[in-house]
């Protein structure tokens, strides 16, 4: 039996609570910044709050639903097939990888930035808290890298497909229409 149309599930949406944990944990590690147990430099604090906003954005993006490729079967229709098996593994593909080379990159230059927290913390022989705030530095830079990655990815999926089903339904026009000399 069909369903009423308010009733038929939308399009899925990316990360479930993980995405919704990560602006968490990033604004509580930024409130963090303004007491005596601040895991970061004070020279980070901006980039801290910017990389927060940043992921909030990315979570708003990411949950929306946009650019779920919900008129795809009208666009394979045009293109002679009902099959949509190419394109979705290809824009997750796209936007785990962004999510991936985000967090890594992120992570890098978080820890990279907050280096001197070791050199802080063993001068005055507190390296256990030095290591810690160390880690929970570059922790802030891969949660928020992956999930600004796999906003930016799944960005960069929508516009690839579009571009590539173009591409297809010209190729498929001109070969129907035959080469024009």
């Amino acid at each position: 039996m069909p369903q009423p149309e308010s009733s038929k599930p939308g399009p899925p949406k990316a990360g479930g609570p993980f995405l919704i944990l990560v602006p968490i944990a990033l604004t509580v590690v930024a409130i963090l910044q303004n007491t005596r147990y601040a895991p970061l430099t004070a020279q980070n604090a901006v980039p801290l709050w910017e990389a927060a906003i940043a992921a909030i954005a990315a979570v708003y993006v990411l949950r929306s639903g946009w650019g779920r490729d919900q008129a795809w079967q009208s666009e394979q229709r045009a293109l002679g097939t009902d099959d949509n098996t190419y394109y979705a593994p290809r824009r997750r593909a796209i936007t785990d990888t962004s999510a991936f080379a985000g967090a890594i990159a992120a992570g890098l230059w978080w820890g990279a930035s907050s280096w001197i927290l070791f050199y802080q913390g063993f001068r005055r022989r507190r390296g256990t808290t030095a290591l810690l705030d160390f880690e929970i530095s570059v922790l802030v830079g891969i949660l928020a890298g992956s999930v600004i990655g796999a906003a930016i990815g799944l960005i960069l999926g929508e516009f690839w497909q579009r571009y590539h089903r173009r591409q297809r339904l010209a190729r498929r026009n001109q070969n129907v229409t035959g080469p024009s000399a």
